[in-house]
């Protein structure tokens, strides 16, 4: 888990401005596991749950909130959103296809070691579906980023959540550096564990963001 220092610069952002913290959901039974689950469907464990509690409440606790948080449909990433709201009292939550993690074909339900290991039948491509042609590819995952940003960027001035998974947050984030899509899981990524979170600062009189902080896991007391 991780939580943001006393007072970001980006919290008390310029009028006109859009604060957007993209965040990943809690654990969930299949990273317990150390499963792939791609959309798959899996709930969060109960330190998942914990862990949630905690750090909504502790943003609470320094004044945090949100004007909207908007969510993947997968379960660990809506409940994850809906405890957030609740704590927060943020009212409104949109529920987003987009933001669904990365569709990885006949790796989904495997064990990750397994998948690391195995070689891949044919030559990769940033074209070539990952896990097969039930599989998204660098390429297919890409356009969706950008359209997951559009889809931002048409929110009013604001500080919103969005919850959603690792493999589609690395992808929006090498898009946002202008960084080219490679094939299979090549190129530069960033381990977002649970609850880690990218800031993205879109000033009032441009459309081109600045990464304003990251926040990966950090341990924190789990009290009730």
């Amino acid at each position: 888990m991780s939580s943001f220092p006393a007072q970001p610069w980006w919290w008390h952002p310029e009028p006109g401005a859009r604060v957007f913290v993209l965040m990943r959901h809690g654990e969930s039974l299949a990273n317990a596991l150390e499963i792939r689950q791609g959309v798959a469907q899996f709930p969060l464990t109960d330190q998942g749950l914990r862990e949630v509690l905690v750090l909504a409440r502790q943003w609470r606790a320094q004044g945090w909130s949100f004007d909207r948080i908007l969510t993947s449909p997968l379960q660990r990433a809506f409940h994850t959103a809906l405890i957030l709201s609740r704590i927060l009292g943020v009212p409104h939550i949109d529920v987003e296809k987009v933001w669904e993690e990365r569709r990885i074909g006949r790796h989904t339900l495997r064990p990750a070691v397994q998948v690391a290991r195995e070689p891949e039948t044919t030559p990769l491509t940033r074209f070539t579906p990952v896990g097969g042609h039930e599989g998204e590819s660098p390429w297919d995952l890409h356009v969706r980023a950008l359209r997951a940003w559009s889809q931002l960027l048409r929110y009013s001035p604001g500080r919103y959540l969005v919850v959603t998974h690792g493999g589609l947050l690395n992808a929006l984030c090498r898009f946002l550096l202008n960084l080219s899509p490679k094939a299979g899981f090549a190129g530069p990524r960033v381990r977002f564990h649970n609850l880690s979170h990218v800031v993205w600062y879109v000033p009032a009189r441009a459309s081109r963001p600045q990464l304003a902080g990251l926040y990966p896991a950090k341990p924190l007391p789990l009290k009730s």
